[in-house]
């Protein structure tokens, strides 16, 4: 918008509410192929998940096409068993004069004949991923790579305001968001489901669900889906294998059948057969942040972390002070002018709401005091003679 515009700029009903992404290409559209993006908050197993489910859908019979459109260019190397060249550093060594590529130049062949393209992306802070999500299908169609393909995948980087997170759905008919039983990615869930949606008011993409990855429990998952009218279809667990594969730059599928390889690999044929058989169009109703806190943001303290819970004093309701740990320095002369210290060296004591009460570090009976702060404030009147009951309890404390 330059200076000399008038009037604001109409951003209702372009692409979302809001959003002033151009439209997708006409001429670059997939057709005729299921197409599916797998989104997720950043390093939750968006890849392990993609990849593993294309070998799942190559296992079932289908032609499987899997584009990486993160720029650690490392969504397919389980499939390959190494990192493959970008199509962005491809179309750089020949000027980015496409018509001189040949397919063997950017598609590599993975795992049980799965498809594997990593588009890449521009160098952090000089370009937009979406550009090179949309060059790569460009170059698919040019090649007639999307001819023989029955299902795509696009494993896309967690950024949900990134063209890159973007382009792909102008492409996908159904969106699958890899999640974990925490806070942090059931937060990121509902930002992708908000994204996904504005989408799909010009777009055909949907929502098919969501992938519960790495968690022994899906009961946080569970609820929020529950609340906003969303769905879990597939569960993988937290299995060493999944980890140790990776280590292996192999999908599941490639491991050594053992009965936990063989329940993860089962989970994953069951995905994708659900999603090649066709998902009910989600459309969940994403909370605002303060009602996705309130919904799950205290529940997730682990029950064994050393701490205390400040809920209840933020909501103004009864809190109970737990009594607090004192110690100081004997370099504190001021200190001891104040409070009347018998010498410079270190104290350790107990506050809580009604006392305060310190004394030397090493000796019990030395530097004795105790304030009543509640009658007391400004610590003017040691009581510590008169109230040994109350020294009694603090040093329990100590």
């Amino acid at each position: 918008m330059s200076p000399l515009d008038k009037e604001a700029p109409q951003l209702r009903g372009m692409d979302g509410e809001g959003s002033v992404q151009v439209h997708q290409d006409a001429g670059v559209s997939i057709d005729g192929v299921k197409v599916f993006s797998v989104y997720g908050k950043g390093g939750i197993g968006k890849s392990t998940t993609s990849s593993n489910l294309s070998a799942a859908f190559s296992k079932l019979g289908r032609r499987v096409l899997q584009i990486g459109c993160d720029p650690k260019h490392d969504s397919t190397f389980t499939l390959t068993g190494s990192l493959v060249p970008t199509v962005i550093d491809i179309l750089k060594e020949v000027d980015f004069h496409p018509e001189e590529l040949r397919p063997e130049d950017f598609v590599f062949e993975g795992f049980n004949g799965v498809k594997c393209v990593e588009a890449g992306g521009p160098p952090a802070g000089t370009g937009c991923g979406g550009y090179v999500v949309g060059q790569t299908v460009k170059l698919l169609k040019q090649h007639h790579l999307l001819d023989d393909t029955d299902v795509v995948i696009f494993d896309v980087l967690g950024d949900v305001v990134c063209g890159g997170f973007a382009a792909p759905l102008q492409h996908a008919d159904r969106a699958l968001i890899v999640t974990a039983n925490d806070f942090d990615s059931i937060y990121a869930m509902n930002r992708i489901i908000a994204a996904v949606q504005a989408k799909s008011n010009n777009y055909k993409v949907r929502l098919a669900g969501c992938v519960a990855n790495r968690s022994r429990e899906t009961n946080e998952i569970d609820r929020y889906c529950e609340t906003v009218g969303f769905s879990r279809i597939a569960h993988m667990p937290d299995a060493d294998v999944i980890r140790r594969s990776r280590l292996k730059k192999k999908t599941l599928f490639e491991m050594d059948a053992d009965e936990e390889v063989v329940a993860v690999q089962s989970e994953y044929i069951k995905l994708a057969e659900t999603l090649w058989n066709g998902t009910e169009p989600l459309a969940p109703a994403p909370m605002e942040d303060r009602d996705i806190f309130e919904l799950l943001g205290f529940d997730f303290i682990p029950k064994n972390y050393h701490g205390r819970s400040f809920v209840s004093l933020f909501n103004n309701t009864n809190y109970t002070s737990s009594p607090i740990y004192l110690t100081s320095l004997p370099i504190l002369t001021q200190l001891k002018a104040n409070i009347r210290l018998e010498s410079n060296d270190p104290v350790v004591g107990i506050r809580t709401p009604d006392f305060k009460y310190f004394r030397n570090s090493e000796n019990v009976k030395q530097n004795v005091n105790l304030f009543d702060l509640q009658n007391d404030p400004f610590e003017e009147n040691n009581i510590a003679e008169s109230r040994p009951e109350i020294i009694q309890k603090m040093e329990s404390y100590v």
